[in-house]
Formats: structure tokens, sequence, C-alpha cells
């Protein structure tokens, strides 16, 4: 522990009032230092010791989890490469068959705005979904690492 001036101060006026001598004075000092130091000492490694099982417990969580975690990724993933796919190809291919159709401008203009408000609602509602569903693990996740420190602690108690 490191002992800030306030301590001292206190501790040597503490010390003044009583009878012992300067060297009984300074064994007790020392001796006080010596068991604070080895209490924190202690509770050092108790928390170090709390902090790695908690770790520990948690990374094997994210093991136990890995699989739904690999595969909301992969969703999101494939939901980002359609997105980008649908805009820079699909579409393009769409727009190029109504002009090759002949299709009047102004119909074809109304056909593509409602093709993308739909297709965009489609994808949103896909996303959340997807979300609700990774956040139910991460909050799975969560709840089971909350548990697993309750146990923790509680077992250091």
């Amino acid at each position: 522990m490191i002992f800030d001036d306030s301590f001292m101060i206190k501790l040597n006026q503490t010390l003044y009032s009583t009878n012992l001598s300067e060297h009984e004075k300074a064994n007790v000092i020392k001796l006080i230092k010596e068991q604070l130091d080895e209490y924190n000492l202690r509770n050092t490694k108790e928390n170090l010791q709390l902090m790695y099982d908690y770790e520990k417990h948690y990374l094997e969580l994210i093991k136990n989890y890995k699989e739904e975690i690999r595969f909301a990724n992969n969703l999101k993933e494939d939901l980002r490469r359609e997105k980008t796919m649908f805009f820079s190809k699909h579409l393009k291919e769409v727009i190029e068959t109504i002009e090759c159709a002949k299709v009047e401008e102004e119909v074809g203009k109304k056909w593509i705005d409602d093709l993308i408000k739909s297709y965009l609602t489609s994808i949103d509602l896909s996303e959340a979904i997807i979300d609700t569903k990774v956040m139910q693990k991460v909050n799975d996740l969560r709840q089971a690492s909350d548990r697993l420190l309750m146990e923790i602690a509680g077992s250091e108690k």
C-alpha cells in the first residue's frame, strides 16, 4: 500500500501521544506497513484470480457460442453482399431490360422506384430479423456471463 502524507501524519500523531520510544514507534510503523502490504498483496491476488476466472469463463462462453456468432456474421455478410449485388448488377440489368422493351419512360421509372422501395423494405426486414436474432444471442451470452460472474464471485467469498 502506498502511504499518503495524511495517513503518515495521523499515524505519527497517534504514536506521538503514546509512551513508546522512537525505536518502538519505528517498529510499530514498520509492522503496520508490512501487515497492510501483505493484506493488499493477498487482496490483489484474489482480485486477479477473480478476473482471470471470469475471463476464462467468458472465453469459454464465446467458444461455446462460436458457431452461432459465425452464423450471424455470415448472415450479415450475405445480406451486405446481396444488397451490393442488387445495386451494382441486378438493377442495371432490370433497367436495361426495361429500356430494350421500349417501356414508356414514366412507367419504367415508376416501376424501378417501386422495385427499389420494395427491395429495400425486404432487406430492412431481413436485417431487422437478423439483428433481433443476434441481439438475442448477445443477451444470452451476457446473461450466461453474468451468471458465471456471480458464481465466481460467490465462490471467492
